[in-house]
């Protein structure tokens, strides 16, 4: 028989664990998630990128990777896990971050190549807080929180933009579209969805194997995958969404998004996998866009456009 591991981020007390075990997010037996070729196009362009430092109480360092979403000059949206973590007894905090919007190493390591990987550059900070519920308690409804850049670059230009700026998610002169803000969860029940994101499987465009991989090639380069919101407003987690769009580990605190004709809705996070309790269907968990996530962004962790 297939053993499955369901992986568990943050505290998911409460549900049932199964004795099958599969891949973070992989819904199915088949991988639909597909690499994104342009990434200096809206809205792939302000999907980020994140190499974090983090030390954690017990003395100990380590870096790891996910993603973020550009949405204002200088923020970033993020799950909180990616800030400020914990493994065993040990809890992690991030120290400093690197952040890449439209990252994308999945052409081949000439020198050309990889002066193409960071189209818009990589930025570093220190400035990073997890919403405080998820700093003091790892409350799961509340896994998200804020990446403060030292310098504005969404304003920034650029040529092979036509000389327009970078932009960000929700802007709207320079944003191509993209729109941030709570929406009604039954408009998206059963309707499809995008998860975007930096899977740390990945070297360049193709599998990592495990062994070898190019420096810094591994987990630079986004994927997208879209399938069914499953539930946009579970009963008992009221601030998240299901759904089952493929994702992996380095895809957390990426942007799910619902596309209708030329807008892109940011709709939800991604932060985890999970079983539905009780049964053997698995699904995605995303912390959903509400406008109280909106204005605890504004009051609690300082957001301004």
């Amino acid at each position: 028989m297939t053993r499955y591991n369901v992986p568990v981020i943050g505290d998911r007390s409460g549900f049932q664990e199964i004795d099958f075990e599969l891949e973070k997010g992989i819904i199915g037996e088949v991988d639909n998630r597909a690499p994104v070729r342009d990434t200096k196009a809206a809205p792939y362009r302000f999907v980020c990128h994140l190499e974090i430092r983090q030390t954690g109480s017990d003395g100990s360092s380590r870096t790891t990777f996910g993603t973020g979403t550009l949405i204002s000059n200088r923020h970033v949206l993020t799950c909180g896990h990616n800030i400020r973590d914990r493994a065993g007894r040990v809890i992690y905090n991030a120290q400093r971050v690197a952040v890449t919007p439209g990252k994308n190493t999945s052409r081949e390591q000439t020198f050309a190549d990889r002066m193409s990987w960071t189209p818009f550059g990589s930025h570093i900070t220190t400035n990073c807080a997890p919403h405080p519920q998820w700093r003091d308690h790892f409350n799961h409804h509340y896994d998200y929180g804020l990446i403060t850049l030292p310098n504005d670059i969404g304003s920034k230009k650029f040529g092979f933009l036509n000389n327009r700026r970078l932009g960000y998610w929700g802007s709207a002169a320079e944003g191509g579209g993209t729109v941030l803000a709570a929406i009604d969860p039954e408009t998206i029940r059963n309707k499809v969805v995008y998860v975007c994101g930096y899977p740390n499987d990945k070297c360049g465009d193709k599998p990592y194997n495990g062994v070898t991989c190019p420096k810094g090639q591994r987990g630079g380069t986004q994927f997208l995958a879209f399938d069914k919101v499953l539930d946009p407003r579970p009963p008992t987690e009221h601030r998240l969404l299901y759904h089952h769009a493929d994702a992996k580990l380095g895809q957390s605190g990426g942007p799910i998004w619902r596309q209708e004709g030329n807008r892109w809705h940011f709709v939800g996070i991604e932060s985890s996998s999970e079983s539905t309790f009780g049964q053997y269907t698995l699904h995605n968990v995303g912390v959903r866009i509400t406008t109280e996530l909106l204005n605890e962004l504004r009051n609690v962790l300082g957001w301004r456009v």
